[in-house]
């Protein structure tokens, strides 16, 4: 996961999680949940590249209600850590 936002474009990650977010399944969703997590950490919590990319911002939305737990929490960590970051500034 590490190494796929390493060296992959962010566009591309982007793809991959907006493909990959429509899972039943609670292991992938938090796969998801995590990438989505590191992709932001890459971008330096940027608003204006959560603006371009509303498709994550959708994902974060649904994943903040998900039935598992853990897909919940990892999430609502990401929403806070986009809003510490951005506070600061």
């Amino acid at each position: 996961m590490r190494s796929l936002c390493a060296y992959c474009s962010s566009a591309k990650i982007g793809q991959i999680i907006t493909n990959n977010s429509q899972s039943k399944a609670s292991p992938i969703k938090l796969k998801v949940a995590l990438t989505l997590r590191h992709l932001l950490e890459k971008e330096h919590f940027s608003i204006n590249f959560m603006r371009e990319n509303s498709k994550l911002v959708g994902v974060m939305g649904l994943y903040i209600t998900d039935s598992s737990q853990e897909v919940r929490n990892q999430t609502r960590e990401t929403f806070l850590k986009v809003l510490e970051h951005n506070s600061q500034g």
